[in-house]
């Protein structure tokens, strides 16, 4: 064989996938598929028992999250704060954020619980809101869909009393009416568009780094833990 065909097997190996090849060899191989299937579930099993240990800590930890609860509502505004400087560095300026009066995690064998709490305010009419969000209990759900649930937001403009009362009105008042209400629930975004709909992203988040290093959000020093919700929410707002 000559330099130059040498050469030019080398470049068509260079272009092949590694991981398609790896994936093919374990097509056809099915010993080799067998142990990546053990190897994977396995890694499951680890994951799931990981995810019991964290829940067992933060059972026994919980007296402390209280006794941590009561001293933080001392200080004036700190959780409307927070609040405020994570959906200002998800890039929205949101008004309800400081309307968090209390915040608290609940986590069980099966779910974690978010509890936020509000003080009066002109946007909603909910004292408080509870986000929940599944967790699994076999390490097969652990690849299937998470599930969350939020309190029904009730918000202070009752659109239906709007709509009762655009009954009296002409035709072409009516579409100019349906127009506008198209355009404020587009305008639904950020800390409200998060309690109607939440997302598992935010969610874990809020209890992963906000929850439990809360003083460094309050005091805005978290700046690197939101690298990665960035990213994500950016590629959600794509979608």
């Amino acid at each position: 064989m000559s330099k130059h065909q040498k050469k030019e097997v080398e470049v068509e190996f260079e272009k092949d996938d590694p991981k398609a090849v790896y994936l093919e060899l374990f097509d056809k191989d099915t010993e080799l598929k067998s142990l990546s299937d053990e190897i994977e579930k396995l890694t499951g099993e680890k994951d799931l028992e990981l995810m019991k240990c964290d829940k067992d800590i933060y059972k026994s930890a919980e007296p402390l999250y209280r006794e941590r609860r009561a001293l933080l509502l001392e200080i004036p505004d700190f959780w409307a704060t927070i609040f405020a400087n994570l959906f200002l560095k998800l890039g929205f300026v949101d008004e309800l954020t400081m309307c968090v009066d209390d915040f608290f995690v609940e986590d069980t064998e099966t779910e974690f619980r978010l509890f936020i709490d509000f003080r009066e305010n002109d946007i909603i009419s909910n004292k408080q809101v509870i986000i929940t969000v599944t967790t699994p209990t076999t390490s097969e759900e652990l690849s299937q869909e998470v599930k969350i649930s939020t309190t029904p937001i009730e918000l202070k403009q009752n659109k239906t009393e709007k709509k009762n009362k655009d009954l009296k009105k002409s035709n072409d008042d009516k579409e100019e009416e349906e127009e506008e209400e198209d355009d404020e629930d587009d305008e639904i975004s950020g800390f409200l568009k998060f309690l109607l709909n939440p997302t598992k992203d935010i969610a874990t988040f809020i209890v992963g780094s906000v929850w439990s290093n809360p003083v460094d959000s309050f005091c805005n020093d978290d700046d690197e833990d939101y690298n990665g919700l960035i990213a994500s929410d950016s590629e959600g707002e794509e979608k």
